[in-house]
């Protein structure tokens, strides 16, 4: 603590602080504004807790500096304020260290300032950690006693937080050192300790058990609302709070939601829907506080040194479908699967690596990301791992062919005039009575792209597969979400547009392998499905199968190593045709790599 500290309030007497927490009781709620400074939060929760705070020149100016970004004041009862202000803090990049001999707490910034010691953590054991779980902003030091802990530093320290935090091994090699926020901690001493790592790792409720959050009421929305209204609607009926930066801000007001026409969400799938448009447009959440008032960080641009502040997810559960834009982190136990070599196999179906992080090790390996591509992914290689005689069970993950996409209400019909692929769309949209959004680089193209001069007539059995096919001739693609309610989305077929993938991604749908046939007129579709091999060697088919397969950016053939199941994504009708011919020779063994090779040739000569 240096010369240059501030003291906040010197009135607080030297008070003993309970085992299971190092601050003291909160007395009464506070009223957080929009335009306040973290000072000013600061002042008010010293106000309601008699908590001494201290920090320096450089940290006091950077509280003052920085807003609260909140959409709306919120009123804190007392049981949140504590959650509440940590997660404000932790949002911004501040830590607290309580001093336990003077019931002082030392506020410290990011990478400014004096850094913390190793000496401002406060020391707690295993029992204490697992109470202070739900503390964002909390400096905690914890050591482990475990039995190699030199294989932790190189795996853990690219996933911790970039400031206050840190992982070592001490005088004994034996001796596991952690310094970091209690939240995470918590979660990493879970991961090591855990004989069931497919246990959810919950540091506090997920968002789709957050209390107080209600959605007793439907919600109609115009085509036309910004994108800022959208979230501000929703997030009433949710009762839910959300901060956002001046420039995402911005950006919320100044873009139209994507959609091609007026929804009405059902009361209870509020949440769902505008976790769905968050995604597609984009912007991803993180989950600042739970309880009452619920707070969420919405954020547009996402870099490697942005702490995720991820809640647990059950694996298999639907909540990865509810919160699909939502940062989400889970471990799972694979026995029969090496979980140290995962990250590297799979890295094909993580489509940009700054939002999904993967580690393992002996114990089992450690997913991170939103919430549709965590659920997805576990549930996969839970399936793959608990097969018994290649006897896959996708229930749950798969969604069947049928319930793909929506039953047309009746035939699609346009006019003779003059009609463009996007007015195409809408009238598709409103036949199927549900969500359709287009990507920004799709509908510009839309709009110029322009039908045949003729009055179109589709009978209801064909109208996917006529869209479907329109799609195809321009270059572009059409997806359903895995969320509920259904969410349509058409997009550029190319997969990268470098920081604004998100919004430009086709989202692949998870369907098992009898599905496929079902699938049959859609070109565009992009499915995601587990094949299982009996007779062939499933580690020598990607690389042979490339040169047929993998011409194109969204298509992957993925082997889980000493597994004979085979991940394949890409276009239904390629995965079909695929999937079809090395289930044919797994039959017959007639399966040779040269066969593949030569096949890839006269296709490409074709091309």
């Amino acid at each position: 603590m240096g010369l240059g500290s501030l003291l906040l309030v010197l009135s607080a007497s030297s008070v003993a602080l309970p085992a299971d927490s190092p601050f003291l009781p909160v007395q009464g709620g506070i009223e957080v504004r929009v335009a306040d400074s973290l000072l000013e939060v600061l002042e008010n929760y010293s106000s309601v807790t008699g908590q001494a705070l201290v920090w320096n020149e450089a940290t006091r100016l950077r509280l003052l500096e920085t807003t609260t970004d909140l959409l709306r004041d919120v009123r804190v009862p007392p049981d949140g304020v504590q959650g509440f202000v940590e997660g404000l803090l932790a949002d911004r990049n501040f830590a607290l260290s309580p001093r336990s001999d003077d019931a002082l707490v030392e506020v410290f910034a990011g990478n400014i300032g004096d850094p913390p010691t190793p000496e401002d953590y406060f020391d707690v054991d295993e029992e204490q950690l697992t109470r202070l779980r739900g503390h964002l902003a909390l400096l905690v030091r914890c050591r482990l006693r475990v039995d190699d802990a030199g294989m932790y530093p190189s795996v853990f320290r690219v996933a911790m937080p970039p400031s206050f935090a840190n992982i070592e091994v001490g005088e004994d090699p034996r001796e596991l050192s952690l310094l970091g926020f209690a939240s995470d901690l918590a979660d990493w001493v879970r991961y090591i300790r855990t004989n069931d790592p497919g246990e959810p790792t919950t540091r506090r409720p997920p968002l789709g058990a957050v209390r107080d959050a209600r959605e007793g009421r439907s919600l109609t929305l115009d085509a036309d609302v910004t994108l800022s209204e959208l979230v501000r609607d929703c997030l009433s009926v949710l009762n839910i709070e959300a901060c956002v930066s001046a420039d995402d801000r911005a950006q919320l007001e100044a873009r139209d939601t994507g959609l091609v026409a007026p929804v009405e969400v059902p009361a209870g799938a509020v949440r769902s829907f505008l976790e769905t448009v968050l995604l597609l447009n984009g912007y991803t959440s993180s989950v600042l506080h739970a309880e009452a008032p619920p707070l969420l960080r919405l954020r547009h641009q996402w870099t490697p040194f942005d702490r995720p502040l991820a809640h647990a997810l059950v694996p298999g559960s639907e909540r990865g479908r509810a919160t699909p834009a939502t940062f989400t982190s889970t471990s799972l136990q694979l026995p029969k699967l090496d979980a140290r070599q995962l990250p590297a196999t799979l890295r094909p179906l993580m489509a940009d690596s700054r939002v999904d992080s993967m580690m393992g090790n002996r114990n089992g390996l450690r997913i991170t990301g939103q919430g549709w591509r965590v659920d997805t992914l576990t549930g996969l290689l839970r399936a793959v791992d608990g097969a018994e005689d290649l006897d896959l069970d996708l229930s749950g993950i798969a969604i069947p062919a049928r319930e793909i996409l929506p039953r047309s209400t009746g035939a699609l019909q346009l006019g003779g005039a003059r009609k463009s692929l996007l007015d195409l769309a809408v009238a598709y949209a409103a036949l199927l009575d549900t969500a359709l959004w287009i990507s920004p680089s799709a509908r510009a193209q839309m709009a110029s792209s322009e039908l045949p001069d003729e009055r179109i007539d589709v009978r209801p059995a064909g109208v996917h597969a006529f869209f479907d096919g329109a799609l195809f001739q321009h270059g572009l693609a059409l997806s359903r979400l895995p969320t509920d309610p259904v969410v349509l989305a058409v997009t550029d077929s190319s997969v990268v547009r470098g920081s604004e993938a998100t919004c430009e991604r086709q989202v692949p749908v998870v369907v098992d392998v009898e599905s496929l046939e079902g699938l049959g007129e859609l070109s565009t579709l992009s499915v995601l499905t587990v094949v299982p091999l009996r007779t062939i060697d499933a580690r020598r088919v990607p690389a042979t199968v490339r040169p047929v397969f993998g011409q194109y950016p969204n298509e992957v053939v993925v082997s889980l190593g000493n597994s004979p199941a085979l991940l394949v994504q890409g276009a239904a009708p390629r995965v079909r045709w695929l999937i079809g011919e090395l289930m044919r020779q797994d039959a017959d063994g007639s399966y040779t790599p040269e066969a593949w090779i030569q096949l890839g040739k006269e296709l490409e000569s074709k091309r």
